[in-house]
């Protein structure tokens, strides 16, 4: 997905203070590089017109 990632840090600031957490400035790009892989995996699930099936692990293959 070549996409730009939306800008974090206003909900990565306030998620933090609702939370009591503190981010380490240190911290911040991993936990955006991480928050933006959480985005992406739910943009892929959850594609227009397309539906999963009801039982995903029946066709799971090791």
């Amino acid at each position: 997905m070549a996409d730009t990632p939306p800008d974090l840090t206003p909900y990565i600031e306030a998620t933090a203070r609702l939370l009591g957490l503190a981010i380490e400035p240190l911290w911040r790009p991993g936990v955006v590089r991480h928050l933006d892989n959480f985005r992406r995996l739910a943009e892929a699930v959850d594609r227009p017109g397309e539906v999963l099936p009801d039982d995903p692990a029946a066709v799971y293959r090791p």
